[in-house]
C-alpha cells in the first residue's frame, strides 16, 4: 500500500521558542525559573500536505478553533488537496 499524502500540522507562538524556558542558578542561592513569554503575543497553526508529485499546500490558521471547525478545515480545504492527487 503506497502513501500519495502526508499532513502535518504545527502551532507556531510569534513572541518566543514553543514553551521555553529558563533558570538562572547562582550557587548561593535557590535556583529561579522564569517563563520567556513576556508579551502573551498571538501564535499560528500551519497545516502542510505534500502529494506524490511534489505539490506542497500550506493552510495557515491564526484563531481558536474547537473541533467542530477543525472538522469544516478539514472538509473544505485539506481533503480537496488530497484528494487532487488521485
Amino acid at each position: 500500500m503506497a502513501i500519495d499524502n502526508l499532513l502535518d500540522e504545527k502551532k507556531i507562538n510569534l513572541d518566543d521558542p514553543d514553551g521555553m524556558q529558563y533558570y538562572w542558578h547562582d550557587l548561593d542561592k535557590e535556583k529561579e525559573y522564569y517563563n520567556t513569554r513576556q508579551c502573551k503575543g498571538g501564535g499560528v497553526m500551519v497545516w502542510r500536505t505534500f502529494n506524490y508529485d511534489g505539490t506542497i499546500h500550506l493552510e495557515f490558521i491564526d484563531s481558536t478553533i474547537d473541533s467542530g471547525k477543525y472538522k469544516k478545515l478539514m472538509k473544505k480545504v485539506i481533503l480537496p488537496k488530497i484528494n487532487s492527487s488521485d
